[in-house]
């Protein structure tokens, strides 16, 4: 059974040709004669399918009408070079080519859900321009440095997901209007191998990272001058395989503006106490560290510091001590999940202008040891 845009091994091939190089980025709209294939056609079983062409009603399973699993190869075209896509499916994307096929809000999935499976789809904006792309599942190993000035800068969602990428190119910037990276699910294991894409990206808002393969943040090649490239809002870390068990504190200075930090289902034994630094810090899942010995620092307790924290997971870690988050804490009620017997007695406001550790509200002449943090 042939399975048309089902999952493969894809590779850079060939480079593209000149004209391909020079043509301008794809506008994909959608096809709303009555005489196309897209429409007239009615889904049917992958079976029917010939292995030198690809049906467009015929993907694994099949498709509901309207559907196009040509998306896929025009993906791949894209992502895997074109003569890949022409003889897998018949397809080239450039303008002026066959089929004339348009995807604008269409998709092709294999799989059971949206978290696995081959997933190719794109979607565009009131104009019919080129707004979301998703390519995942497909075992892409490396991103083609062309392929982001054919998508242009219109698109602003860009799910690489489930795929087999360690970096990304500096080419990357030709996507000047990328808000999303979706890179969940590849084999990413230090920053610096998205150290030149990113810098690139300065309306990026969000990067999921989640399922990768990040032990250290931000990692050994990432050198210091580019730890203030990172300016995103939502940075998602979540269950690296093998599991994050590091961040370097002067690091997390350089994630002020960062709302959502999401480092569930690793291995930290501790957050640093410079998370104090992110000041417009909303929302933290640090639930469920490997190793049962979790504990946050003593910022969670003071009046003054991650005052925007609204929603904070800390739960499934047992034995964690409560006693460094403040009752008031959006974290103390999720702590106390985990079997501790209270949440600090009081807040306390600390030190916010730095120094040497003395003072910061607390009685007696013990200092505040949050106050050294400013100074970091």
């Amino acid at each position: 059974m042939v399975r048309c845009g089902g999952p493969r091994r894809i590779g850079l091939g060939g480079p593209l040709s000149a004209a391909a190089a020079a043509a301008p980025p794809l506008q994909l709209k959608r096809k709303r004669s009555s005489s196309s294939p897209v429409s007239s056609t009615p889904p049917q079983a992958c079976s029917t399918c010939s292995p030198e062409v690809c049906n467009p009603a015929c993907t694994g399973g099949g498709l509901a009408p309207g559907d196009d699993p040509c998306v896929c190869s025009g993906l791949l075209a894209l992502f895997g070079g074109l003569d890949r896509a022409k003889t897998s499916c018949a397809y080239d994307p450039r303008p002026g080519r066959s089929p004339p096929l348009s995807y604008c809000g269409l998709s092709s999935q294999n799989g059971n859900s949206t978290n696995s499976g081959t997933r190719c789809s794109t979607s565009c904006d009131a104009f019919n321009i080129l707004s979301s792309v998703t390519f995942a599942g497909q075992d892409l190993a490396a991103f083609p440095p062309e392929a982001a000035a054919l998508l242009g800068a219109s698109v602003q969602t860009l799910d690489l997901s489930d795929n087999a990428l360690t970096d990304l190119p500096g080419e990357l910037r030709d996507l000047a209007g990328l808000t999303g990276l979706v890179l969940a699910g590849n084999r990413v294991a230090d920053l610096g191998g998205l150290a030149e894409a990113l810098v690139g990206l300065p309306t990026l808002v969000g990067l999921e990272l989640a399922r990768n393969r990040i032990q250290s943040l931000p990692g050994a090649s990432l050198p210091k001058s580019s730890w203030r490239m990172l300016l995103v809002r939502v940075l998602d870390l979540s269950a690296q395989d093998p599991k994050l068990a590091s961040i370097t504190p002067k690091f997390l200075k350089h994630l002020a503006q960062v709302q959502s930090l999401l480092v569930q289902s690793n291995a930290l034994t501790s957050l640093p106490r410079q998370v104090s630094k992110l000041t417009g810090l909303a929302t933290l899942d640090a639930s469920g560290q490997e190793g049962g010995r979790f504990k946050l620092p003593g910022a969670f307790r003071c009046s003054n510091k991650l005052v925007g924290l609204g929603t904070c997971d800390v739960s499934n870690n047992p034995s964690m001590n409560c006693g460094t988050v403040a009752p008031d804490s959006a974290c103390c009620a999720s702590c106390l999940t985990n079997g501790g017997k209270s949440c600090a007695k009081a807040s306390r406001t600390c030190n916010v202008l730095g120094g040497n550790g003395n003072g910061g509200g607390r009685k007696n002449g013990e200092g505040d040891e949050q106050g050294a943090i400013e100074s970091v």
